[in-house]
């Protein structure tokens, strides 16, 4: 009897076994799938820039240091420093007093010069020309009295009545004679024939020689008074009233700086886009020093012909109006050019964007309405995009700006998974 039961004993607890088995499965429920946490936003319509940003520092449109060209004591400095000056200013008085007399002395014997040339040329008065010839009528008559004289003189002698010095005194008074006419009748030829050729060429040449002398002379005075060559501003003054100048040693230093330039290294892979498109690109041009001020509009002058082969870089000049003279020589500035640019396009942020298979796609919202409230459907859109720049992309398909957008936490949606969202803000 005993052993009959101990079988039933077996199959009833197996049987009890798949009893609590049934009834613990009927009763476990399935945990519910957890929604993805994201973040959203909406696209909006904006500008957009492609910029490129180097560091660099400026430079004066022109830098000149001032230095005399004659020596002499500076008996004024008209200017102080950082004080606007035009071209042609008088800066600096040296004293004149040597040179003043170099210029007078140099004009006299100009006009000396040019009196000899117009006597040459226009040959001897009437009156000049009649004395001569009352000289020479003089000196025949002088001739023959010295001649009379001789005669009785060697008749005298030959009697024994005078010695030979008288007679020998009375033949030199007619060779002086003889001389004395040959020398009248030589001065009225040469008057009646007037001046050769010549000799009113050499004239001409002294008086151009005198008039040069001068002209250096006036040169000399002038460059007592030292004037500005250049527009600009005195940045420094180097000597002061009482020394001595002298070439070579600089006086002052002036800046041209109404316009002043930047000079910017830039990566040797741009070389091609600022060649191309060096007449569209702008520059801001933003100084470390005032960086609470807005950028100052530039536009670019130059660009190197030559690739630095050490650095592979290449050098941009960015000119900046400098009207206030704000901007200094020396200042360290940021520079941002903008290469491209668009108005009025629809924009997203770069987080918004994931690839997938066949290209980027985004996310927007959906309501879920047979589930929570809470939770909406993410529904993967493929999108075209265009420029992108500063975190944000533009969007040139499809896209409604009413639509709710995911970006943070969309790195691994699909297509239809439910969302929470637990945050909300502009795509911005």
């Amino acid at each position: 009897m005993i052993k009959k039961l101990i079988p039933l004993a077996v199959i009833g607890l197996l049987l009890a076994a798949v009893a609590v088995q049934l009834i613990v499965q009927a009763t476990e429920e399935e945990p519910p799938v957890q929604a993805t946490p994201v973040r959203t936003g909406q696209p909006y319509m904006g500008d957009l820039q492609v910029e490129l940003s180097y560091n660099g520092n400026l430079r004066p449109e022109q830098s000149t240091v001032v230095t005399p060209l004659i020596s002499g004591e500076i008996l004024e400095i008209l200017v102080d420093e950082n004080e606007r000056v035009e071209k042609d200013q008088l800066l600096v008085r040296l004293n004149d007093d040597v040179v003043r007399l170099q210029a007078e002395q140099a004009r006299a014997n100009w006009e000396a010069a040019e009196a000899v040339l117009a006597k040459s040329v226009q040959g001897v008065r009437p009156e000049e020309l009649q004395n001569a010839r009352a000289s020479l009528e003089q000196a025949e008559n002088e001739l023959q009295t010295a001649r009379n004289n001789l005669e009785r003189t060697e008749n005298l002698f030959e009697s024994g009545t005078i010695a030979r010095a008288e007679y020998e005194e009375a033949e030199n008074r007619v060779t002086a004679a003889e001389t004395e006419l040959e020398n009248a009748r030589r001065n009225v030829q040469l008057m009646e024939q007037g001046a050769r050729q010549e000799d009113i060429n050499v004239a001409r040449a002294q008086a151009r020689a005198a008039q040069r002398q001068y002209e250096l002379a006036s040169l000399q005075l002038d460059y007592a008074q030292v004037r500005s060559p250049v527009a600009g501003r005195v940045v420094e003054i180097f000597n002061d009233a009482g020394n001595t100048a002298a070439p070579g040693n600089p006086l002052l230093s002036i800046v041209s700086d109404n316009v002043i330039y930047a000079k910017i290294t830039i990566p040797e892979q741009h070389y091609g886009l600022f060649q191309q498109q060096r007449d569209s690109i702008r520059a801001r041009v933003s100084p470390i020093a005032y960086p609470d001020s807005p950028p100052f509009e530039g536009f670019i002058t130059s660009i190197a012909e030559v690739i630095q082969a050490e650095s592979r870089t290449f050098v941009v000049d960015v000119a900046v109006e400098n009207p206030a003279s704000l901007l200094k020589p020396g200042m360290f500035v940021g520079v941002d050019f903008i290469v491209e640019e668009i108005n009025d396009v629809l924009l997203v942020p770069d987080t918004a964007l994931v690839f997938r298979e066949g290209g980027q796609v985004l996310f927007t919202l959906e309501a879920d309405d047979e589930g929570d409230p809470e939770t909406f459907i993410a529904r993967s859109r493929e999108v075209e995009t265009g420029l992108s720049d500063g975190g944000v992309t533009a969007i040139t398909s499809e896209l409604s700006l009413e639509h709710q957008i995911i970006v943070e936490g969309n790195a691994f949606l699909e297509d239809e998974q439910e969302v929470r969202v637990i945050g909300r803000g502009d795509a911005k």
